[in-house]
């Protein structure tokens, strides 16, 4: 690769005024974790937790993480093997490069529960979600994410993170449901739910059998190095790049069974060959990867719109403003949520809104601001156009309740 990608990540989440209403809690989850390097080898895990545990805000997270198996279970496979020792003797040939070395690739993770009635713990499951896969990337033997490998060792390694990913959260919510079962609160909604006709009590039944269902989200993530991007989708969301050119296009083709407001869901998942993947090499790496929840697209509900000035115009206003603000990551977090975030969540879609983006600034700098004023994100909240519903319930609704319930797998 003529321009290898040193990769920065921005990121951010509003709650919906649905879920404002509702009092409820923001369903999406976003994390990330910059590569890291061989001399930050030491403090790799330590950082993992520590980093997690601090944006999940859970009592138990730590005494869930150490009921986890072991992590030395991938499969063994020559293949994989024998690119792992190469890299191993790379670093052991170069010991006084070796700060320049990545180990570990980074890792961009994007979960949007699902918020209705049946998923009582859906905001819980779409935070496991995005610990799920960062903690699969960390246990990465070195050299098992890198350019060098083949198309059948790259489509083995996307296999076993799929794998593992799966395992890992479903391990996650179990123990999380083992340590910390259905409280009396969580049954009495269900059995208020049921009375007034919100829930069949043969739908309570599945759930109290199958707890996995509480914790339904979709997933989005995204795991790169300087020359190698992997990309994994299970429902609905979007993961568009943005190219030298200044071409926006979805880097994951959205899935047919992902139909209206009906999505597939983690909860259901039980063959993680499903998930949709995507490796990106070399030219087709693009400047700019942005990850977000349904939440943003539906801000745009004229299909034109998207493609021309809505939706499809965010990672060009991204761009612009990285360039204009030198790629300073804190007030960058701050007008993506002023600018963005916040007048989708509340005058476009109504739903929780998240944006995460990995971009390389240097390769950002190569290309003029298309358009260059300052403020032109400034103008996203005015090209929004308004949902007339889900504003009038935002604004007059007081009584979740009244709202459309969602279907099998399906959010509000």
């Amino acid at each position: 690769m003529k321009n290898p990608r040193k990769w920065e990540i921005l990121g951010g989440s509003v709650k919906g005024g649905l879920h404002k209403v509702a009092n409820l809690p923001n369903q999406d989850s976003i994390s990330w974790r910059l590569a890291k390097e061989a001399k930050e080898a030491k403090e790799a895990k330590e950082a993992e937790n520590a980093e997690t545990e601090e944006f999940l805000e859970f009592a138990d997270f730590v005494d869930i993480l150490e009921q986890l198996e072991d992590s030395n279970d991938w499969d063994d496979l020559e293949q994989l093997q024998n690119v792992k020792d190469a890299r191993n003797a790379q670093i052991a040939q170069n010991t006084e490069n070796m700060a320049s070395i990545e180990i570990m690739p980074a890792t961009l993770a994007v979960s949007d529960g699902h918020g209705g009635a049946k998923y009582i713990r859906s905001a819980d499951g779409s935070k496991w979600a995005v610990v799920a896969l960062k903690s699969v990337v960390a246990e990465l033997p070195i050299g098992y994410f890198s350019a060098n490998m083949g198309n059948n060792e790259l489509e083995e390694l996307a296999r076993q993170i799929k794998r593992r990913f799966l395992h890992k959260w479903q391990t996650l919510i179990g123990l999380n449901q083992e340590n910390t079962p259905f409280s009396a609160e969580e049954l009495n909604f269900f059995a208020e739910k049921v009375q007034t006709g919100k829930l069949k009590q043969a739908d309570v039944d599945k759930v109290l059998a199958n707890p996995k269902t509480a914790y339904g989200c979709t997933f989005l993530g995204a795991v790169a190095c300087h020359d190698l991007v992997l990309l994994l989708q299970y429902g609905d969301g979007d993961i568009l790049g943005l190219y030298g050119d200044g071409t926006t296009e979805h880097l994951i083709l959205p899935d047919a069974r992902n139909v209206g407001n009906t999505t597939l869901s983690l909860c259901n998942l039980t063959n993680a060959t499903e998930i949709q993947h995507r490796f990106l090499l070399a030219e087709e790496i693009p400047q700019l990867i942005m990850l977000c929840t349904d939440g943003v697209v539906n801000s745009f509900p004229d299909n034109v719109a998207r493609e021309n000035d809505g939706f499809f115009r965010i990672p060009v206003q991204l761009k612009n403003m990285l360039k204009r603000e030198n790629a300073n990551i804190r007030t960058a977090t701050e007008i993506l949520k002023q600018n963005f975030l916040e007048p989708m969540a509340n005058a476009g879609s109504g739903d929780d809104t998240t944006m995460g983006v990995l971009f390389d600034f240097a390769a950002l700098l190569d290309e003029e601001v298309e358009k260059g004023e300052k403020g032109e994100e400034d103008e996203n909240s005015q090209k929004i156009e308004k949902n007339e519903e889900n504003e009038k319930n935002i604004k007059k609704n007081e009584d979740f309740a009244n709202l459309k319930e969602p279907k099998e797998g399906t959010k509000i």
